[in-house]
C-alpha cells in the first residue's frame, strides 16, 4: 500500500491530521504564551464591586449625598440612606453645580485607573459584562439594604431618583471611560 504524500506544508499539517486521524501526521503542538493576567476577573469583580458600592451609597456607614451636601434655595440634597433623607417633596432637583460635583466624586476613585488595565487584559466586552453583572447586583443590594423596613411613602421617588441621578451616572461614567 502507497503511503499518502502530503502536500500541506507548515501549518497545513496541522489541520490535515485533525480533519484526518488515520494519518500519520501528528498535530504541531502550540506553545501558546498568554498574557498573563496581573488581577483575575473574581478579583475584578471584588474590587469593582467595592469600589462600585462606595460610589452608589450602598450600606455605607455614613450619610451619602448626591452632589452638594447642603440645602440651597432649590431645596434639601439627596441622601442615602432613606432615614437620613428629607422628604421627597423638599429635595431639590440636580443642576450643573450637583452634576459636577457627583461626577468629581466618582472620579477620585481609584478603580478608574485600574479600569484600562482591565480592559487591556479582558477585553472591552468582557469587562462590560462583568460590570454589568456586578452592577446587576449592586442594584438588587441597594433596594434590599435601603429600603427593607422602610414605611415613608415617598420610598418610589427616592428610589426613581437614585436611579435616574447616581446610577446612571455611574453607568455613564464606565461606558465614556471603556469608550
Amino acid at each position: 500500500m502507497a503511503q499518502a504524500v502530503n502536500s500541506f506544508p507548515g501549518r497545513g499539517n496541522a489541520i490535515f491530521a485533525s480533519v484526518f486521524s488515520g494519518s500519520n501526521i501528528s498535530p504541531r503542538t502550540h506553545d501558546n504564551k498568554r498574557m498573563k493576567l496581573s488581577a483575575e476577573p473574581a478579583a475584578i469583580r471584588q474590587e469593582l464591586r467595592r469600589s462600585f458600592k462606595a460610589l452608589l451609597g450602598i450600606e455605607s456607614s455614613s450619610i451619602y449625598a448626591f452632589g452638594l451636601n447642603g440645602p440651597t434655595a432649590e431645596g434639601q440634597p439627596f441622601r442615602v440612606p432613606i432615614a437620613q433623607c428629607e422628604p421627597m417633596d423638599t429635595v431639590r432637583r440636580p443642576n450643573q453645580a450637583d452634576f459636577l460635583q457627583q461626577r468629581s466624586k466618582f472620579l477620585k476613585t481609584p478603580v478608574w485607573q485600574s479600569m484600562k488595565g482591565w480592559q487591556s487584559q479582558l477585553g472591552s466586552v468582557s469587562l462590560k459584562k462583568l460590570i454589568a453583572e456586578v452592577l446587576d447586583q449592586l442594584l438588587g443590594q441597594y433596594v434590599r439594604s435601603t429600603y427593607e423596613g422602610c414605611y415613608r411613602s415617598d420610598v418610589v421617588p427616592h428610589m426613581e431618583f437614585w436611579i435616574q441621578h447616581v446610577f446612571t451616572a455611574l453607568v455613564r461614567l464606565c461606558l465614556g471611560v471603556l469608550g
